[in-house]
């Protein structure tokens, strides 16, 4: 009797499953398509909100997508003109780059100069600057919010001084018609600590007669270019510093007319800081073209006259007689650097 009571209650219990199985079948098994839902980024390591850092900076980023993988990020850099973020920056074809690590390290422009009012050849220049950062998954969809970090970068313009032809005086140096001008320029990074070469400069060679043949007046001209100007460009453009065959540091000019001239020159940084001010002690020089009255300055040396000096034209530097049979060693060496002029070889006779 018992047993049979428990045989109909296990009974009842499998009719209750089964019958819960036939009542809970759907007439379709498709599943439903879930939207593709963003990635999300953060920014790990970057400069604080508002501070001023060095124009070259690493950036450290991470993301994750909830529904797949991270394909690549996307970054954007905009200037901030006046300090202020404009967002239409942001938008438009090839406005943000493609990076598949998970940090970089940017160069940032500084091209602004922090003090127009600034007499010195080595100033501050600065710019503000907003960084962004988005992830893209693998079905091309980026983060509904970018990350984005603003901040101002901050470097010292470069220096350059013209070695030849010397300067530091306000009386024109007297120069060939066909002159060599050669300059030393140096990058200062953070402190006068520390200097790099520059990235590349550019000069101007201008003459008085279209300033009322005024050295001050050529001067104030040049310096009232603005660097972008057509005019700036027709005076030779940047050429890179560390060209070729030291050609960023000399150029020879064309045949010049007997006329005075004002030659100033400026370097750039790879941030974009110029050189702010001209100065005849450093990258200025007033020059008066005229005909040579002397040669270069000539050297000769031996054991018996030991060393004979001249700067005369065309004429031979002594006449030693000897008696036959002596032996005699001769050297040499000239500079025309002194004019802004190149000696281009030697001549001798017996």
């Amino acid at each position: 009797m018992r047993r049979a009571r428990l045989l109909t209650i296990v009974a009842v219990v499998l009719g209750i499953a089964a019958g819960g199985q036939l009542t809970g079948c759907s007439e379709s098994n498709e599943g439903v398509l879930k939207p593709n839902q963003p990635p999300t980024v953060w920014l790990s390591s970057a400069p604080p909100e508002g501070s001023v850092e060095k124009y070259t900076i690493q950036m450290f980023w991470g993301g994750w997508d909830p529904d797949g993988e991270i394909a690549y990020y996307e970054y954007l850099i905009t200037d901030n003109e006046g300090g202020t973020f404009d967002p239409a920056d942001t938008v438009g074809p090839g406005k943000w780059g493609k990076v598949y690590a998970n940090d970089s390290t940017f160069s940032f422009s500084a091209d602004e100069l922090a003090d127009t009012n600034t007499t010195s050849m080595v100033t501050e220049f600065m710019r503000s600057h907003t960084f962004f950062i988005r992830a893209v998954d693998s079905q091309g969809l980026a983060s509904r919010r970018p990350e984005y970090r603003s901040f101002t970068a901050r470097t010292l313009s470069p220096r350059v001084n013209v070695t030849v032809p010397p300067g530091g005086s306000q009386t024109p140096a007297f120069v060939p018609p066909i002159t060599t001008f050669r300059w030393i320029a140096e990058d200062y990074i953070d402190d006068l600590t520390s200097k790099i070469d520059p990235d590349s400069v550019s000069w101007i060679l201008e003459p008085t007669e279209a300033h009322n043949q005024s050295f001050d007046q050529t001067t104030r001209y040049i310096r009232n270019l603005p660097v972008d100007s057509p005019e700036w460009e027709e005076w030779g453009g940047w050429k890179w510093y560390g060209a070729p065959e030291d050609s960023g540091k000399f150029w020879t000019s064309p045949p010049l007319d007997f006329e005075p001239y004002v030659f100033a020159i400026r370097a750039k940084d790879e941030a974009g800081a110029i050189t702010p001010v001209f100065d005849l002690s450093w990258n200025v020089r007033r020059l008066q073209v005229s005909e040579r009255t002397t040669g270069p300055t000539f050297i000769v040396r031996n054991q018996y006259l030991g060393a004979i000096v001249t700067a005369i034209c065309h004429e031979p530097v002594t006449i030693l007689d000897l008696p036959a049979g002596v032996p005699v060693d001769f050297c040499w060496e000239a500079t025309a650097d002194h004019y802004g002029g190149i000696v281009t070889g030697y001549r001798y006779g017996w």
